[in-house]
């Protein structure tokens, strides 16, 4: 039985994953100059690579143009993208960055190619605040940009001068301003919000706001059960915040609650109003939360055949679905095969396997031809394998640890990448470029060309990964999922590079540009199949007859509601 994860764009990853709220702090007309940030307010809180301690990377805020960090060349080059994050001994309003290359003439690593990133608290990271390109040469480099509020600046370098996959760089600098130490008497720090709980079975609720009535609804946080009131902390003086709330749980979400806005009024009237207004509508009741038939008629048609009906066939899986919460790091697997979620007590709900912000990659780790659960840290590029298979981290010694294998902008995977493999192992894919890294040896480390598969080009950086036997010959291969346009993928001939739709296959329309990709053996034939999960409304169709074609869930198979918008799906025999 062959297992496939699905992975995460990059755009997917930070909206998923992600639950802090970051602010864009404009600098105001409030006579602060921007300058250079003296270095020694700087320090190194992570980087993808450095070649050993001679060119590790805090030689780059050492204040020497002499000396230089520098990615790891030998024994095996670390690939792109390579990643440097500073952290600021205060926030700061963040408003350029000014990159020196290396000066000894060699232009081996001079990032060409760059984005920048400022995060409040180097978890959360919203879209770059500049990216763009740079000369090939030895010049000193400078960036400005609109200033951002935090005490976290990273920079990724996407490509370098010589076509040689290094980043080096003898100098970095930061430019700000500290934002004023005290707020006008006037500015609203923080709003309190307060709502009423009518349900009695949520997960959590789901908490979002917008700047101005006309502005577009974000996620501000995600609380969980029984909560009814939150703090927004990231508030400006003279702005207008309106806020609403949903329940959710594994069946699905509820309506959104009236919606509430500040109007400048201050915390204690804001609390005050809150505390009355805010409500659940009665669609977040205990009835309505778990009423499958209410998701199952809105959720839209993915290919050419009938999704009015939404029947589910009662018939026991094959092959078992189940979901990841990043927001929780926990788990619900479809323990019993029916295709729902039926509870903790039915079905499978671990909570002890796993960190908040990990991305799930499942797998039959120890050979016992059952499926087993396990995670990928793309912060640090460690893997996490649950080898013994009882849901529980137990350390190195009982469970497994892999890499650093891959780099933070890598999606997972896992197959039986060699024919005649009895357990699977992890892999690589890079959205940017297209290539595939995959671990054959399964040492769980990055090794040379001859010990493991480097693969591609296959696959655009907006495509998702998928991998599964296609053939049916106990080897998986892989393929891709384009969102926009519902296309597969897959690559038919084992070589590791897309050929043709002759060669290779194409398949589709099956799915939308919201639904992840999910591949197994459904029918217990031997052969890979397609399907999709809507975290929407919590349905997954599966390509049963294996033509590429959602035809109705009559001749094909449908299945929950089995998770909510956050989940990340997983397939396995539990």
């Amino acid at each position: 039985m062959n297992t496939t994860v699905k992975g995460l764009s990059p755009l997917r990853l930070l909206t998923l994953v992600a639950l802090v709220f970051t602010i864009f702090c404009f600098v105001r007309e409030s006579g602060a100059q921007t300058q250079i940030i003296p270095q020694n307010q700087l320090s190194i809180t992570g980087v993808d690579s450095e070649q050993s301690s001679y060119y590790r990377a805090a030689n780059s805020i050492d204040g020497s143009a002499n000396t230089m960090w520098h990615t790891t060349w030998q024994p095996v080059a670390t690939l792109f993208p390579h990643q440097i994050t500073l952290q600021l001994s205060t926030s700061y309003i963040v408003t350029g960055l000014r990159y020196l290359p290396r000066q000894d003439g060699n232009k081996n690593g001079i990032i060409t190619s760059y984005a920048v990133y400022v995060s409040p608290d180097g978890i959360g990271w919203d879209l770059p605040v500049a990216q763009g390109t740079w000369s090939g040469d030895s010049a000193l480099k400078e960036v400005k940009f609109v200033g951002k509020q935090g005490r976290y600046v990273r920079l990724v370098a996407k490509a370098a001068a010589n076509q040689f996959p290094y980043t080096s760089a003898a100098e970095i600098n930061l430019l700000g301003i500290l934002p004023p130490t005290e707020p006008p008497k006037t500015s609203a720090t923080v709003k309190n919000l307060a709502w009423v709980d009518s349900s009695t079975n949520e997960d959590g609720f789901k908490i979002e706001r917008r700047i101005n009535t006309t502005g577009t609804f974000v996620r501000l946080a995600v609380v969980g059960a029984n909560t009814t009131t939150y703090s927004d902390k990231d508030t400006l003086a003279g702005t207008t915040y309106c806020y609403r709330v949903q329940a959710f749980n594994a069946a699905g979400s509820s309506d959104f609650s009236n919606e509430m806005c500040s109007n400048g009024q201050t915390i204690s009237s804001l609390s005050q109003a809150l505390s009355s207004n805010l409500t659940h509508s009665p669609q977040g009741s205990a009835t309505s939360i778990q009423s499958t038939k209410s998701s199952f008629t809105s959720a839209p048609t993915h290919g050419k055949g009938s999704n009015t009906d939404l029947t589910v066939s009662q018939q026991p899986l094959y092959v078992q679905i189940g979901v990841f919460r990043p927001h929780a790091a926990t788990w619900h697997l479809d323990r019993n095969a029916n295709g729902k979620f039926d509870g903790c007590a039915v079905d499978a709900c671990p909570a002890t396997f796993g960190l908040i912000n990990d991305v799930p990659v499942v797998g039959d780790w120890n050979g016992s031809g059952t499926t087993q659960l396990g995670v990928f840290d793309p912060a640090s590029q460690m893997w996490d394998l649950d080898k013994n298979g009882n849901a529980i981290w137990e350390a190195c010694e009982t469970d497994l640890c892999r890499g650093p294998f891959g780099t933070m902008a890598d999606l997972p995977v896992s197959g039986y990448w060699r024919s005649g493999d009895k357990t699977a192992t992890i892999g690589i894919y890079r959205p940017r470029t297209g290539w595939w890294i995959l671990d054959l040896d399964g040492d769980g480390r990055l090794d040379l060309d001859s010990d493991d598969a480097h693969l591609g080009p296959f696959g655009m950086p907006t495509d998702l990964p998928i991998v599964g036997d296609w053939t049916g010959t106990g080897k998986t291969r892989i393929g891709t999922f384009t969102p926009q346009t519902g296309q597969w993928r897959l690559d038919l001939n084992g070589n590791g590079r897309f050929d043709n739709c002759t060669v290779d296959r194409c398949l589709g329309p099956f799915g939308k540009g919201t639904d992840y990709p999910v591949a197994a053996d459904w029918t217990g034939d031997g052969t890979t199949k397609i399907g999709t999960f809507d975290p929407a409304s919590g349905i997954w169709q599966l390509d049963s007859n294996g033509n590429g074609i959602f035809d109705g869930c009559t001749i094909d198979r449908c299945a929950g509601p089995f998770g909510t918008t956050g989940d990340l799906p997983i397939v396995g025999r539990w």
